[in-house]
């Protein structure tokens, strides 16, 4: 496919999940009579949700960064604006928010990201393997302390497990820590399905802090509240929330 009109929504937590963090060829267009703007952008061609992908560093030039997204495609992001590539290394992983598709030719795609503040570097030392590792350990490490992150673990359909021989969270900068922590945990949460325009949208300066991008409260005792928290996560039914709570 390559839009998501018809896809079904997607079980797997964090990082992982491909509505969230959609392959390449699912990626809006470029251009603003692109059909698939529509799963993205309003008719005032401002996002009603959040969307970022994930690749692993191959090369940097002068006028791109050539990438491996965790579909095994071969991405470039454009060069559209100035940044500092000087630290960007083969290895590391960057995270592009909100990128839109400029084209695809002989099975690569070029993705363009439209400003600096939405182009994220995470300096792993395995790649996606490692990173994906570490947002699995994000995963688990809300879930001691977070109800919603605890019950999506316990009733997922897809168990993620930590790789205890590859790199982890904590080998992480702490600003990088944070990064994937609050992606995670907006992921747990449903939060990239919705977007409150051009103010609402996410960056890095937001991503690093340890409040989290989109300011959420903590979540309360009250089981209502917790139920209703939590039907915008990728659980299987209503029933087995119940039971879990």
């Amino acid at each position: 496919e390559s839009d998501l009109a018809n896809s079904d929504d997607c079980p797997i937590l964090g990082v992982g999940n491909h509505r969230d963090f959609p392959p390449a060829a699912c990626l809006p267009e470029a251009c603003v009579a692109g059909f698939s703007r529509q799963f993205f952008f309003n008719t005032e061609e401002t996002p009603f949700r959040h969307w970022a992908i994930v690749l692993e560093v191959l090369s940097v030039t002068s006028d791109a960064i050539h990438g491996v997204s965790r579909f095994g495609v071969r991405v470039v992001v454009l060069r559209t604006f100035g940044w500092d590539s000087g630290s960007m290394e083969r290895n590391h992983c960057v995270i592009g928010l909100y990128p839109t598709l400029r084209g695809a030719s002989s099975g690569e795609y070029t993705v363009e990201v439209d400003c600096h503040k939405h182009l994220l570097h995470i300096k792993t030392s395995s790649g996606l393997e490692g990173f994906q590792n570490a947002a699995v350990g994000a995963i688990h490490a809300l879930a001691l302390d977070d109800i919603v992150a605890e019950v999506s673990l316990l009733v997922a359909r897809i168990k993620p497990l930590v790789q205890p021989n590859i790199e982890v969270l904590q080998d992480l900068p702490k600003h990088e820590q944070n990064i994937v922590r609050n992606l995670v945990r907006c992921q747990l949460y449903g939060q990239f399905r919705k977007c409150d325009g051009e103010l609402g949208t996410w960056d890095a300066q937001k991503m690093k802090t340890d409040i989290g991008p989109c300011g959420a409260p903590p979540v309360p005792d009250d089981p209502i509240e917790i139920l209703r928290q939590f039907s915008q996560t990728p659980a299987e039914t209503d029933l087995q929330v119940d039971d879990v709570l």
